[in-house]
């Protein structure tokens, strides 16, 4: 955009077809223009905005944004959980994921994971956890060391998770049987 400085970019859907772009106007700083477009190579404005901004600092500016916004909402669901009173609320059983996590709680997860991996999977009914999974996906730190757009492409554009998983494990992969990683004989079955 003429006479701005871009402040960042991001995507605003999980199939990563609309950017919202921020702008500060050059002659006034305080003034922020919103810029939504299409991420398209065809759309001039996708193209002018790749001459300020890589698309992998777009994927990450993304995953940094619904990470914050998602770690927002489950402080507020936190704080009204605290201060409800509400049997219903106070009752729901509540699996609490961690390095003390209980063997029931273990047990509980554990015979999910064939069913949302395996059962029929309604990707637009789920849309938000199946982004939220990708954004978990991402923040592992051998995905973060890898550099294959194409397979990180891939796990973009999934629509099960059982993709997610199939493409996350050939990352693992890729990672551990390097030369130069130590543990490079652990390899995992896909």
């Amino acid at each position: 955009m003429q006479g701005h400085n871009l402040l960042s970019a991001r995507f605003t859907n999980n199939d990563r077809t609309t950017i919202v772009a921020e702008w500060a106007d050059n002659a006034d700083t305080n003034t922020i223009r919103t810029q939504y477009m299409e991420a398209d190579d065809d759309n001039v404005q996708y193209k002018e905005l790749l001459n300020h901004i890589d698309l992998d600092v777009i994927h990450e500016n993304t995953i940094k944004y619904y990470k914050n916004a998602n770690r927002n909402i489950i402080k507020y669901m936190e704080k009204v959980y605290k201060t409800s009173q509400s049997p219903l609320l106070s009752d729901k059983p509540v699996i609490e994921i961690g390095e003390n996590m209980s063997t029931d709680n273990m047990s509980a997860v554990m015979k999910l994971i064939p069913m949302i991996l395996f059962g029929d999977f309604n990707s637009e009914k789920y849309s938000e956890s199946l982004f939220n999974l990708k954004l978990a996906i991402f923040e592992l730190d051998f995905i973060k060391q890898s550099q294959s757009r194409k397979i990180k492409s891939e796990i973009r554009k999934a629509k099960t998770p059982i993709e997610i998983l199939n493409n996350t494990v050939k990352i693992y992969n890729e990672i551990q049987n390097r030369p130069d990683n130590s543990k490079s004989n652990k390899k995992v079955s896909s």
